[in-house]
Parts: structure tokens; sequence; C-alpha cells
């Protein structure tokens, strides 16, 4: 696709988005949402990466679009085998049949980036290979280049999307992708995780191969378990889907406050569930490709934020938010905090299955508004996989609640030495102090050219008049 169609295709994304916000005919809204997600799938990697990130953004877009969007997260379009197996030959400069005994030319799985089949090793050992896509990185540096640029004129276009920032969403992506196209990073992310996780016998992460892995290449041993959503799996061969739970939210916090790396793309076709020799149920993960990093000044509002809203202290919630500066409100902390107790107080005790996710976050959205409240693009990998898991939890084990297990597990780590002494001083540090606002604006933007200029006059005018391009 070339650029004129690409910017033409975005253009229509952004106007069928807003069709689909102001349809009230359900068929309709189902179409639009389908036009959208195959629009995105045809601008290629960055746009399905993206559009992977937005499925989990039900605060942002309306279900329909939601729904169609998850689809993305498995249904990619393979590349033949005979590109792999020169990929493979070549990078490694030999041919596939001294390297392994048979490799299956029918792909296991097929993402946006990368392209995974099994194999047996000459030991007869069952693989997995993960394969960069040919010609991926071209396409992703110069579709970078022009979301950027779409994320300027979203920013200059719709004043109420500016607290979303745009521009360091897309800023944000850019880091992951430049990481996850390079299978050296991943390999590093497995063996630092495998060494974090070696005396924990809940969670269990494969071997690689590091003699057949390199920047495009990653050989990893095979694992038959079952998938995290497999609820009839689980009951049949009796394993607790309630410790299931418990272990993967852990397990996230476990690796965000005391590993400082978590696993990034914790949707369902990267988590695994098998058994150890004790019969009990092992988490696997898989496809290190989006791992994260939070810095200790992120960490420490977000260890801080949880716990806060774990022990119902709403008004440590809403000073922290002003401190932090997320929020820009008139509003005291009495008038926020009355405002969080309205919509947290009946939930924080509820079963996941008691709780309408729906009108807790309409009510979020209509609070974010009124506060003003900020995006932060540095933690929208955490939020990403925290929704992630909410959203399998509420599929396998609905009784269960998550903000006790939550308390717990932060309480836990905390109590354990395992956060830094800074965050340790800062949790016990109870004193009340009035935090000043200062307006800040983050975009200095420069002045545009003239066919910036042009191209955004035509995108104006595609929004107003969408018909003519439906």
């Amino acid at each position: 696709m070339n650029l004129i169609k690409k910017i033409y295709s975005i253009s229509k994304i952004i106007t069928l988005i807003l069709i689909l916000k102001k349809s009230s005919n359900v068929k309709e809204k189902k179409e639009t949402a389908q036009k959208i997600t195959n629009l995105i799938e045809k601008l290629g990697p960055i746009a399905i990466k993206l559009g992977q990130i937005l499925s989990t953004r039900i605060d942002l877009l309306p279900e329909e679009l939601i729904n169609e969007l998850k689809k993305l997260q498995t249904n990619i379009k393979p590349i033949k085998f005979k590109k792999i197996k020169n990929i493979i030959e070549k990078k490694f400069n030999a041919k596939l049949n001294s390297m392994f005994k048979k490799i299956n030319e029918n792909p296991l799985a097929s993402a946006s980036i990368a392209q995974i089949h099994t194999a047996l090793s000459k030991k007869n050992e069952k693989l997995v290979i993960k394969i960069i896509k040919p010609e991926i990185k071209n396409t992703i540096k110069k579709d970078l280049i022009l979301l950027k640029f779409f994320s300027i004129i979203i920013h200059i276009i719709f004043p109420k999307i500016r607290r979303l920032k745009p521009i360091d969403i897309i800023k944000e992506l850019d880091k992951s992708l430049k990481t996850e196209i390079n299978l050296k990073n991943e390999a590093i992310n497995i063996i630092k995780t495998q060494k974090n996780f070696k005396n924990n016998n809940k969670i269990y992460i494969p071997k690689i191969d590091i003699t057949l892995t390199n920047d495009e290449i990653i050989t990893l041993e095979y694992i038959d378990g079952i998938n995290i959503t497999n609820k009839e799996k689980f009951t049949k061969i009796k394993l607790n889907t309630k410790i299931i739970v418990t272990n993967l939210l852990e397990l996230l916090y476990t690796q965000i406050f005391k590993h400082n790396l978590f696993h990034a793309d914790l949707h369902p076709g990267n988590i695994l569930i098998s058994k150890n020799k004790s019969n009990k149920s092992v988490i696997v993960l898989i496809d290190f490709g989006i791992s994260s990093t939070i810095r200790t000044k992120e960490k420490i509002y977000l260890a801080k934020n949880l716990l806060a809203f774990a022990q119902k202290d709403y008004k440590n919630v809403a000073k922290l938010h002003l401190k932090s500066q997320t929020i820009n409100t008139k509003k005291t902390i009495q008038e926020i905090e009355n405002d969080l107790y309205f919509i947290f107080e009946p939930i924080l005790n509820k079963k996941i299955e008691k709780i309408s996710f729906k009108n807790t976050i309409s009510l979020l959205i209509n609070l974010s508004r009124s506060l003003n409240m900020q995006m932060q693009p540095q933690l929208i990998l955490f939020q990403k996989t925290l929704l992630s898991i909410e959203s399998i939890s509420r599929h396998i084990e609905p009784s269960i609640n998550l903000w006790k297990i939550t308390r717990i597990s932060l309480e836990k780590i905390i109590t354990k030495n395992t956060l830094t002494e800074k965050i340790k001083k800062i949790f016990k540090n109870k004193k009340n102090n009035k935090e000043k606002i200062k307006n800040k604006n983050n975009y200095n933007m420069k002045p545009i050219p003239l066919i910036i200029t042009y191209l955004i006059i035509i995108l104006i005018n595609n929004i107003m008049k969408y018909k003519m391009i439906i």
C-alpha cells in the first residue's frame, strides 16, 4: 500500500470511528466496526499492533469495535513457507535439514510481526521457531513516520483528545516495536525471566536454544499446555482456577515491583497452563517480544495508587493524582474523594461476576473528563496487561475478588523488602501535604509545513463529509 492510500485509509478509519460512536443501529455499528478492522489489517503491522493495544481500551472505543479488534490478536494472514525457509537458511548460512530433523510447513501461529512454526531437533526434541517476517523492519519504519504525523494532526484537530497524549502514545509504540523486531532482545528477556523465577514452581518459562537464535529467529522448547481460557479443560483435570488467577496477578506484581521486568503482552494466546510434579497448576509464559520496565518514579506512583485503592483510601488516591499532576481540576481533595467513593465503594468488595464493568468504565470516563485526567503513556503497557488479566479472570473464575488479591500481593511484596527503600519510606509517609498544580504544556508545536497543512484540510473535509468516503 503506497503513502497516499495509507493516508486515505487512516483518515477513513478516524471518520468511521466517529460514525460508529454516533450510530444507534446495531447492525450498522457491527458492519462499521468490521470495516475499521479490515482497514487496520490492510495497513500492516504497526496499525495491527496499535489495534491490539486499543482492543483493551473499552474506555476509549465503542464495544462493537473492541470485539472486532480482539480478532487482530490471532487472525493474521501467514506468509508462504518458502520465504520462511529462505530466511532461516540465509541467517544461519546452512540448509534447513542440517539444523532440524523436521519442520512443519504449516504455521502454528501468524502475528503481525512474526510467524511461528513447530520443528523437531536432531535429538527428537519438539521445538518452536519464531521468525520475523521479511521486509517488516522497513515497513515499520515508514509506518511509524506516518503514525507520528497523524498523532500530531489528531492533537491539533481534537482538543478533547489531547489529555490522552496521542503523540506520546505513538512514541511509546515506536520504542516498543524497535525492541520487538530484534529477537535478541526477546532472548535476553526470556533468560532474565527464567533466572528471576528459577526457584518458583508456579511459573515456567520455556528453554531457549541459543545456538539457533539471532536477531530475526528464536528457537525454544515446545510446551504442550492448555490455553488459559479453556475453563472446561481445567474442570476436567481438576485444576483450581482461583489459584491460577491468583498466581497470574501475583506474577504481574512480582515482575513489576520485584524484578523490574514484566511480560507486557499477556493476552490469552501467550499464557498456557500445565501441571508440575505435585499435580498443581503451573503458568507457562510464551512470547516475550513485548517486555517492559517501569521507572522508579512511576513505580512508586503505581504501587501507592494500587494499594490505596485496595485499602479504600480514596483521599490518598486523590492526593496522589493531584501531586503527580495527572489531573487538572478546581475540585477539592474532598470532592475528588467523594467522586471516587461513589464509583469504587460499591465494587471493591465484590466478585467480578457481580461488577458491571461497562457501567464502571462509563462512570470512570465521565470522572476522568471532569478532572481533565492526563493519559500516562509510560504506563500504557501495564494498563493493557492488567485489563487482559481482568478479562481472563472474568472468564475462568468470575467469583474471585481481584482487589483483595491485589492488596494481599502488594502488602506481601512490600513486607518482604522487595521494593526499594525509597518506595517503602513513601508508603510509610502519612503526612498531609497540600499539593499545587502547575499548568504545563507538554507539546511545543513547531510551524507546520504547507503540505501537512494541506493534508490536515483534506482530513477535516473527509470527517465533515464522511458519506463521501464510506
